[in-house]
């Protein structure tokens, strides 16, 4: 019988990856249903959270672990891989799929925007380019609606004031060019901004800290906790390590400073 569950957050993007992190699911793994696009208050007063109910698709494979999460001593052990003297997992079919895995996890959008390339204005596009006029960025936006939602390009020689502090301020882009993109439609669209392909490096970049981390926390069973990160961020990592024979990954904390912990399997 499929999941269903429902979730809160600042934003419904933010509801979303919450219940993503939760259920170990994908984007692609669940149907969303809006129940409350939520409030934004004056200085904090009358905020209402979002709200969104997700159903796990029937084709969606859900890890073991995830299922039998109050049931850690049931969980299957599963056989070894080689490892050479140091403790270090050898190269071989595991290191392929891995790479397989940073392949699929890393969105490089930069195709959907061949050079001149020129797409209807819409009011997206719009209030992007007057938002950046107006924070003194010179740069273009590029917009073209898939399947996943509308994807946005930002287009500059100086991105770095609109990614910010670990994507803060890209975050805090998209949110608003969801608002804009979402207004007066009957179902929410997701709406995806980037630049510089600052969304593909930064997954790019946890992948490989999970990994460099879960060998650690293999060679020494004592768990390492990460930096506070988004949900977003968190799942990534979660998604990275999901598969991993020796450690397992949990999320602890209240937000803003809920980060990944993980742990050695028993």
């Amino acid at each position: 019988m499929a999941r269903i569950e429902e979730f809160e957050g600042e934003t419904v993007d933010y509801a979303l990856n919450v219940g993503l992190e939760a259920m170990h699911l994908s984007i692609d793994e669940v149907e969303m249903e809006v129940i409350d696009y939520g409030k934004k208050g004056f200085m904090g007063i009358g905020s209402k959270p979002a709200r969104v109910r997700l159903t796990q698709r029937e084709e969606a494979v859900v890890p073991e672990f995830v299922l039998n999460k109050d049931k850690p001593k049931d969980r299957p052990k599963r056989d070894r891989d080689r490892r050479d003297r140091h403790g270090r997992r050898e190269r071989g079919e595991r290191s392929e799929r891995e790479d397989r895995q940073t392949a699929a996890l890393s969105h490089d959008t930069s195709d959907l925007f061949p050079d001149g390339t020129v797409f209807g204005e819409n009011e997206v596009t719009a209030f992007l380019t007057e938002l950046m006029k107006r924070v003194g960025v010179d740069g273009t936006v590029k917009a073209a609606e898939t399947e996943n939602g509308l994807l946005v390009n930002l287009e500059g020689s100086d991105m770095g004031m609109l990614i910010g502090r670990r994507g803060e301020t890209l975050d805090a882009v998209q949110y608003l060019a969801s608002l804009v993109y979402n207004k007066d439609k009957d179902e929410y669209h997701r709406v995806t901004v980037d630049t510089e392909n600052y969304r593909r490096r930064r997954e790019a970049t946890l992948v490989r800290l999970a990994r460099k981390k879960a060998g650690q926390v293999a060679r020494t069973g004592r768990k390492i906790s990460l930096e506070p990160m988004s949900p977003f961020e968190r799942r990534i990592i979660h998604f990275a390590l999901q598969n991993d024979q020796y450690v397992t990954t949990y999320s602890d904390g209240e937000e803003p400073n809920r980060h990944v912990i993980i742990d050695k399997k028993q």
